[in-house]
């Protein structure tokens, strides 16, 4: 293998793994984690009915959002990644499953399934998304049961992970 192309692999992975750390700061209502996968300059398109402006705007809304909401888990899915030089593109499958305890204490359940399309590029050897263009397949709403079991996660800093991940 050249050394071009295990810079290439290097890059994916990059790549790959700032889209999980986006993720993971939606989840955790992390709103510097999730902007870190952003350029400053950065432009998000969720459509009309969503969010169109600056990534950072669109961050700040959606932690908003999601404080009012019991569950937030994102998962990705298959994810292709073309690196060009210092710029890439990639498209990755994403779905998002969200509670929230409406007034009257039932609980709902809220999916949505979409795509990110994103344009990156690497400044100071770092990858971070300047365009991002979500496609969006489908949501749904519905009544759910209460878990089974406790949640044993937190929707912010004081998550298990970060002690876990950061030896803290």
């Amino acid at each position: 293998m050249t050394d071009a192309a295990v810079q290439v692999l290097l890059d994916k992975q990059d790549i790959a793994e700032t889209i999980f750390r986006y993720c993971r700061g939606m989840d955790r209502i992390d709103n510097d984690l999730a902007r870190s996968a952003f350029h400053p300059e950065a432009k998000v398109q969720y459509g009309a009915d969503i969010y169109s402006g600056p990534a950072t705007g669109f961050v700040e809304m959606v932690a908003e959002t999601h404080r009012g909401m019991t569950i937030s888990h994102h998962q990705v899915g298959n994810c292709l990644i073309e690196v060009n030089g210092d710029s890439a593109k990639s498209e990755t499958y994403i779905t998002v499953t969200l509670h929230r305890q409406e007034a009257d204490g039932s609980l709902v359940q809220v999916r949505g399934i979409g795509r990110y399309l994103d344009q990156w590029a690497r400044r100071d050897r770092k990858w971070k998304i300047v365009d991002r263009v979500y496609v969006h397949s489908i949501d749904e709403t519905h009544p759910v049961s209460a878990n089974a079991f406790a949640v044993t996660g937190a929707r912010d800093l004081t998550d298990i992970s970060y002690r876990y991940l950061t030896g803290a």
